[in-house]
């Protein structure tokens, strides 16, 4: 039996910027019911929760909704989950901080900051405080809460927020430390909060949430909070198939069809072991409200610069990454001043869970990482293509490329990648092969071939491989070698046996970097 709530999201409006759950009610918003995860919550015994997802995907929602609940709003949880269940909606004093509104740029500035946004609270109280800093005000409030209305919520929004903005400061250690004393009041007034929830993209040692709390329940990678955040594919099709029908009708493609090209485009997160994948709710939100359009919607909040700084400095290769198993460690907590990559590739979504092994010792597991989808895939790639030309690959450059293939013009496509790689800014160049293999590779994805980096064959990889449905091509690069030596290593390791059988013409190409004048210099082909 579908439920009343179902049926009635048909004729609701989609709110894809309102994070306020007493906004989706008034505004007759479609909301797809979490309650049941929140009442799971709020009725474990247990009080203090870490929750850990990218960007744009349902936190401050999640935290706008629990405080409802806690504020004991029934009426606005109609026709939803909890509303049925045992408990008693007792009014609790509730401390909402939003970090994500924090763009300070310097220490004082924070501290200043985070002191108005104690005070502002305690003003909606009535309370008045007399300390001067953050943290000892902070306290003050709790305390005072406590002596009139008794145990007090505390829902933290984007904790890591002043950290991740200044992370490439050199002085870091001057934000962190001031995180660290206000999260700490945290800890010193345990005996007087009710629940504490605290949402972030990061996990960063030393700010008092993963190094003093040693109550805190962590549930980023828990199975049974796994779909907290994002939809499922039962909750897509349940909530959202009166509008993906429409969006089929009109563009005159079976719905099923549809539906799997929706999932292409936006599902592919599992943030656990055995987790349901879950869809990008912000990115779908935005596809229906722009009656079907597919995009990277994703891209325009979610690309950090320090993912492609790090990228480059670290001297890393993409494809490398996504190739290998990694242990638990991966997901850890780390310090600011010392960036770990592909952690914060995990935490901001550019990679996701994509399999699992157990080892040998049956007691541990390695991970699979990947990109989740085609939205996020084609957003890294275009953002570390415009990391290095601000132009991107113009229409022009992208035509000129796609006919040079098409009509089998490798040297003129070669040509064309001169030209392209020749623009790009001095001072920006990493000189590696690293580098230069990943802004090629990027260049392809986004021009939607079908390419392979890093390809296995039975006797070594190949740099990268690229296939339509006539022609197959082995490229392989070197840095201050030469064209022959890349070319001289395709044929020795006879690379092209493992392609011979799917009858298309395979083309060899050598290809070599100059580190002196930062150019692909020469190249050379061949057929076989």
């Amino acid at each position: 039996m579908v439920s009343k709530h179902l049926r009635d999201n048909a004729n609701k409006n989609l709110l894809t910027d309102t994070y306020s759950f007493e906004n989706f009610k008034e505004y007759n918003g479609l909301y797809v019911d979490k309650t049941e995860y929140l009442y799971k919550l709020i009725s474990s015994g247990k009080r203090l929760y870490f929750f850990s997802r990218p960007r744009r995907f349902g936190k401050s929602l999640t935290l706008s909704t629990l405080k409802a609940i806690f504020q004991g709003k029934k009426e606005l949880f109609k026709d939803l989950y909890i509303e049925n269940q045992s408990y008693d909606w007792k009014k609790y004093p509730v401390i909402h901080i939003d970090m994500g509104s924090n763009s300070s740029s310097s220490p004082e500035h924070l501290e200043q900051s985070l002191l108005y946004k104690i005070q502002d609270i305690a003003e909606e109280y009535n309370i008045k405080l007399t300390r001067k800093f953050a943290s000892d005000a902070f306290e003050e409030l709790i305390r005072k809460l406590y002596d009139r209305e008794g145990k007090t919520v505390i829902l933290i929004d984007e904790y890591d927020k002043p950290i991740l903005n200044n992370i490439e400061l050199k002085n870091i250690d001057e934000f962190q430390k001031i995180m660290k004393g206000f999260y700490s009041v945290l800890k010193t007034c345990e005996a007087y909060e009710r629940f504490v929830f605290i949402t972030g993209v990061g996990k960063f040692l030393k700010v008092s949430i993963f190094s003093d709390l040693n109550n805190l329940n962590d549930i980023s990678m828990s199975d049974d909070y796994a779909a907290m955040c994002g939809y499922t594919e039962k909750e897509l099709e349940d909530n959202f198939k009166s509008k993906i029908s429409a969006i089929a009708e009109r563009e005159e493609i079976e719905y099923d069809v549809l539906l799997q090209k929706i999932k292409k485009w936006y599902d592919g997160y599992q943030f656990s072991i055995d987790g349901e994948n879950v869809y990008n709710p912000v990115s779908f939100a935005k596809f229906l409200d722009n009656k079907g359009r597919f995009n990277n919607y994703w891209f325009e909040t979610g690309s950090p610069s320090i993912v492609i700084k790090l990228m480059k400095t670290k001297n890393i290769n993409i494809e490398e990454i996504v190739s290998k198993t990694y242990s638990e460690d991966v997901f850890t907590a780390y310090m600011p001043s010392r960036i770990a990559f592909i952690p914060m590739m995990y935490q901001t979504g550019y990679l996701t869970i994509k399999g699992t092994e157990k080892n040998r010792d049956q007691e541990s597991t390695s991970y699979r990482l990947g990109f989740p989808n085609k939205e996020v895939e084609e957003s890294f790639y275009r953002r570390l293509i415009t990391s290095a030309d601000d132009n991107e690959i113009g229409s022009s450059l992208a035509y000129d490329i796609r006919e040079s293939i098409k009509q089998n013009d490798i040297d003129g496509m070669m040509s064309i990648l001169k030209n392209f790689f020749a623009a790009i800014p001095y001072d920006i160049q990493i000189v590696c092969e690293k580098y230069y293999q990943s802004l090629f590779y990027a260049i392809f994805k986004t021009l939607g071939y079908s390419i392979n980096a890093e390809a296995h064959t039975s006797n070594g990889r190949i740099d990268a491989v690229i296939e339509n449905d006539e022609n197959i091509y082995l490229f392989e690069f070197k840095l201050d070698k030469s064209e022959k030596v890349a070319l001289d290593q395709i044929e020795n390791k006879e690379y092209y046996l493992a392609y011979q059988n799917k009858g298309k013409k395979i083309t060899l190409v050598g290809a070599n970097f100059n580190s002196e004048t930062r150019r692909l210099s020469e190249w050379v082909t061949k057929t076989c």
